[in-house]
């Protein structure tokens, strides 16, 4: 059952839909005039594709609350720091 489940969703988030961005054009109106190459991920298209397609980052479609490059930088950052405690809990302490 579970198989079938995370195929289905497989499935559904690889079809013609999603790259098109039928969905997002449908419930974010303010994104229906961007290509399908920044549908997505509208904060990464240039300054000229956003302004030719109405969006202003901030204004009427909000700036991302987390950039990944370093969300990245800060969990590798903070998973080395745990890694220290660990190996000092368990090899310097014990």
């Amino acid at each position: 059952m579970i198989l079938m489940w995370v195929l289905y969703e497989w499935f559904n988030i690889n079809n013609i839909d999603y790259f098109q961005g039928v969905f997002v054009r449908t419930w974010c109106p303010e994104l229906a005039r961007l290509s399908n190459e920044y549908i997505q991920t509208p904060w990464l298209a240039p300054p000229h594709i956003l302004k030719e397609a109405g969006v202003e980052l901030g204004v009427n479609y909000p700036r991302p609350i987390i950039i990944v490059s370093q969300w990245n930088q800060q969990v590798n950052f903070y998973m080395i720091l745990v890694l220290i405690y660990v190996y000092i809990s368990i090899f310097l302490v014990s």
